[in-house]
């Protein structure tokens, strides 16, 4: 029958990962007994009875959509930074752990650069911490613009970022980080309102590399190289 149809098509819908966020209304008979078994991730979202009533089933589909738009809101909100407008870490080793994989299994290019801004404490101390959160608003903006689309800016700590950059090599992302150092220097000539002078240190770390195959050893070597870049 049309009813039993449409409850395989709705299972259907619910159970596919591709599909299950779409919102689902099933439409039956009175008399039809309804087939509820399985976990609950792979039924419909709703179930209306016939004979249809036009203005119920629409508040029921506003409400659904209503629900739908914030449950994707409360998904890019733990996936954004709220004070910088860049990715938050915790989105950032779930993306670098899928991109370190696909890396080491296909032999791809993967580099990694950590951006620690230099001295914000003191930013923080002689124009306090509001100076010192526009700062790394304005470093976070920076550092987006001079990447490429499929590149990721992250806020890893509380005065550092974290730049992903699938599909480049140690020597193209050296480049890069060089050129992410200059464009933060290069902020405070343009604030005339900041007294303080800005720099950044950069560490970078590439694959494929013999003794990186997990993101902690990624991170590591990373600091590591942050660690002689300042010393330099």
């Amino acid at each position: 029958s049309g009813d039993r149809c449409g409850q395989i098509l709705a299972r259907q819908v619910k159970a596919s990962a591709r599909t299950r966020s779409i919102p689902v209304i099933q439409i039956v008979g009175r008399n039809t007994s309804l087939e509820i078994h399985g976990p609950e991730h792979v039924q419909p979202d709703e179930v209306v009875v016939r004979p249809i009533h036009i203005p119920e089933l629409m508040v029921r589909i506003h409400t659904m959509h209503r629900i739908q738009r914030y449950q994707a809101e409360v998904v890019e909100g733990s996936r954004i930074d709220p004070l910088t407008a860049a990715f938050t870490r915790s989105y950032m080793l779930e993306r670098l752990a899928y991109e370190l994989r696909r890396a080491d299994r296909y032999g791809r290019s993967l580099a990694l650069a950590l951006v620690d801004v230099d001295h914000l404490d003191k930013v923080n101390e002689a124009q306090g911490a509001l100076a010192g959160d526009l700062l790394l608003r304005e470093v976070a903006r920076v550092l987006s613009s001079r990447v490429g689309g499929v590149d990721m800016v992250a806020r890893s700590g509380d005065d550092e970022f974290c730049v992903v950059l699938p599909e480049t090599s140690l020597l193209v992302a050296r480049t890069v980080g060089e050129r992410l150092c200059v464009a933060v220097r290069e902020m405070a000539s343009t604030s005339p309102e900041q007294e303080t002078s800005i720099s950044a240190s950069v560490g970078v770390v590439g694959m494929p590399h013999p003794d990186i195959h997990e993101v902690p050893d990624l991170l590591r070597r990373a600091r590591e190289a942050g660690v002689r870049a300042r010393k330099e």
